[in-house]
């Protein structure tokens, strides 16, 4: 029987699939103040962030609170090696 192999990472990709159309890529922050959002921006999206007041922002622990700081690091460091939420997608699943 063959095994199927899922990235650690999956929750992650089905949050960005679902609300990638929302955002334009961007990287290095959060957001640009408008409708642009780095992944772990577009994450913070998802809850209810409105992208601008940093002090409304709710921690990804509470988003993903089986992953460590290293793996939150991984994913900032994976999207500003990219050029959009696909390639993101891209590299996590292959990790």
């Amino acid at each position: 029987m063959q095994e199927i192999k899922t990235s650690k990472y999956e929750n992650i990709i089905r949050i960005i699939q679902q609300e990638r159309d929302k955002y334009k890529f961007i990287k290095s922050k959060y957001s640009d103040g408008k409708n642009g959002r780095c992944t772990l921006g577009l994450l913070h999206s998802s809850m209810g962030w409105d992208g601008k007041d940093l002090s409304t922002r709710r921690s990804l622990r509470h988003l993903i609170n089986n992953f460590e700081i290293r793996d939150i690091a991984n994913i900032a460091e994976v999207n500003d090696q990219c050029n959009s939420f696909d390639e993101v997608m891209e590299k996590l699943s292959n990790v």
